[in-house]
């Protein structure tokens, strides 16, 4: 028993020696490892790696959850959004809405300014056009046979053709049953000698206004021009219908007027 004893006692103090003999080896191998490497940097090298690794995570985490492009606010697409709000739906100062939108108005006030004086432009030169061609046909007065009922219906024709914008066959419509008016044995001759005093008077009438113009403004001529002449026209139609019944033939009303201006501005009217 004491041997035993012995020998096992011998046997875990070799034992016990031989492990502080590793521990010593290992513990050598580590301090000859950590003179060449810098253990302090590497860990607050991964101590920042880690905080940085953390905050990205975060700022992604919080981006997802308080950004999502379809809930941001837009304006919507009216004239009046764009000039009170931004792009982004926010509103902008009302010093600027102010501005912008009196910027829009003046920018319509002048446009429909421009509109306006292109219409009287267009409506001027087009008079100016006629006052042109009544004087060429104003040329031929002195060889007109006014006295005669055909002479002045033929003259009368011509003048009325110095407005382009009547239609042809309206004109032809017109003086046809003029003419028919005239030539028939049926009517009286009182009414034919009416027809025929309100065809010369009317071409006199607008031969004195071309006479008495050289003083006067283009416009204001070419105005009292036609108003002469539609006078004339309502005169003759109205002059037939005395005579005339509708079953016999019907003489429709030519409105020279209606075929140079805008029926619905009115009669014609010079300022200044």
């Amino acid at each position: 028993m004491f041997v035993k004893a012995e020998w096992t006692q011998q046997t875990i103090i070799g034992h016990l020696g031989q492990t502080a003999d590793s521990w010593d080896h290992d513990m050598l191998a580590w301090r000859t490892l950590s003179r060449h490497l810098p253990v302090g940097s590497l860990s607050r090298q991964c101590r920042n790696m880690d905080i940085q690794s953390l905050l990205r995570t975060q700022k992604r985490l919080v981006a997802r959850h308080y950004y999502h492009p379809a809930s941001v606010a837009t304006r919507p697409n009216t004239l009046g959004a764009r000039v009170w709000f931004r792009k982004d739906g926010t509103p902008r100062s009302k010093w600027k809405g102010v501005a912008y939108s009196s910027l829009i108005f003046c920018t319509l006030y002048i446009g429909y300014a421009m509109l306006v004086l292109i219409q009287e432009l267009d409506s001027a030169n087009n008079m100016y056009a006629i006052l042109v061609h009544i004087q060429r046909a104003d040329i031929d007065f002195s060889t007109a046979n006014l006295s005669t009922p055909k002479g002045a219906l033929a003259y009368f024709r011509q003048l009325c053709e110095s407005f382009e914008g009547i239609p042809e066959g309206v004109l032809d419509t017109f003086t046809d049953n003029i003419a028919i008016f005239l030539s028939s044995e049926v009517y009286d001759e009182s009414a034919k000698a009416e027809i025929h005093r309100i065809l010369r008077e009317g071409c006199e009438g607008v031969h004195t206004i071309l006479q008495e113009s050289r003083k006067k403004d283009a416009l204001v001529t070419a105005a009292e021009v036609i108003t002469a002449m539609d006078k004339q026209v309502t005169d003759l139609v109205r002059c037939i219908e005395k005579f005339v019944s509708d079953d016999e033939f019907a003489i429709k009303n030519l409105k020279i007027g209606d075929h140079v201006k805008d029926a619905s501005r009115g009669d014609y009217e010079v300022v200044g």
